[in-house]
């Protein structure tokens, strides 16, 4: 691929991941490619539909979330709890609430097989960072890798427009007393 048509690619990615992150409701085909500065029919050479950018997108997601967590294995014996907050907070900085909210069941079951194999050693990463999360008395023995994930997820989920404000520093304070109150949890 041209210099520039990998260029006008990522910049359609980048503007996707940003409108799905920031304003899903309004993260049409259109806006993503009226963010990129392309055309649609720009948009479609790069991907034929939504799916295919949707799985882009979690494609390079995964490989963030990888990379976090390779860093949070690494700190978590010296640093547990600096590594367990940095970890958490990542997550969320990296968009994974309101990116995970864009898939549907339909579409993670039909993840291609390498997709499949980036998700699963994700989730197996997760999960060997909540055991030494939990040895290291961050997280309660009853919490599990996908309860982590989900309570995450539901916390930092996008919110929608309504009387209250709910903004960032409001969503940073709800993943703030989830990660508290994963201490303490009992099933």
């Amino acid at each position: 691929m041209r210099a520039d048509a990998l260029a006008r690619r990522q910049r359609i990615i980048s503007a996707a991941r940003e409108l799905l992150t920031t304003m899903p409701d309004m993260a049409s085909l259109e806006a993503v490619a009226k963010r990129a500065g392309v055309g649609i029919a720009t948009l479609y050479r790069n991907f034929p539909d939504r799916t295919s950018l949707l799985s882009t997108i979690v494609e390079e997601l995964f490989g963030q979330i990888s990379a976090l967590q390779t860093e949070t294995l690494a700190n978590m014996p010296t640093e547990p709890a600096a590594a367990w907050e940095h970890y958490a907070r990542g997550l969320i900085d990296l968009g994974l609430a309101p990116l995970a909210s864009s898939y549907t069941a339909e579409m993670v079951a039909n993840f291609h097989p390498d997709m499949v194999r980036l998700r699963d050693a994700v989730l197996s990463a997760n999960d060997e960072i909540i055991t030494l999360a939990q040895k290291s008395g961050q997280v309660s023995e009853h919490v599990t890798g996908a309860f982590f994930i989900r309570g995450l997820l539901s916390v930092a989920r996008p919110h929608h427009k309504s009387v209250f404000h709910l903004d960032d520093e409001f969503t940073n304070t709800l993943v703030g007393v989830f990660l508290c109150g994963l201490k303490n949890f009992k099933s």
